[in-house]
């Protein structure tokens, strides 16, 4: 978790990243299962979530999807960059107004480099006193819904609105 920002590392997405458009961007990950294990406490989020709630925050902001390319394509997404090294993905992170996704490594990535996150906490021995960091907001509903997180996110954006 040692990288160092590159600030030529947005500049090479100035022409992908709305820098001065009418919506804040935010980033999502390609979800990194393709499925949740419905039995059993999962990490996973879901693809279909993932969908749904890009499909709902389209609206208030512009969306960027990041993974690899073996992963589902969220087509609500307003650009996908996959295949990426660590620090390019940084790059990206770093100016959005918030990364939300599932405990994984892009959520410590962005914790610990200071992104806000809204860290998702699906099930399984995973808590914010241990994995968390102070720039994120921890959802902890298990099984977490779609409509919980996409809530969450936009009842901080009417309190940041509102200052």
């Amino acid at each position: 978790l040692n990288l160092k920002y590159d600030e030529n590392v947005l500049a090479r997405y100035k022409n992908i990243v709305p820098f001065g458009g009418q919506k804040p961007y935010v980033v999502i990950p390609s979800c990194g299962r393709n499925d949740r294990h419905k039995e059993k406490d999962t990490k996973s989020w879901g693809i279909d979530n993932y969908k749904e709630l890009a499909r709902r925050l389209k609206e208030h902001y512009y969306i960027i999807q990041i993974g690899s390319n073996d992963q589902p394509i969220i087509k609500d997404a307003d650009q996908i960059i996959f295949d990426q090294p660590f620090s390019e993905v940084l790059g990206i992170m770093k100016e959005a107004e918030f990364y939300v996704g599932e405990i994984n490594g892009l959520v410590h990535l962005a914790g610990h480099h200071g992104i806000k996150t809204y860290a998702i906490y699906c099930g399984g021995k995973e808590h914010p006193d241990f994995t968390g960091y102070k720039n994120q907001i921890p959802i902890m509903e298990n099984n977490a819904s779609v409509d919980t997180v996409y809530f969450k996110i936009i009842e901080d954006k009417k309190k940041k609105c509102s200052k």
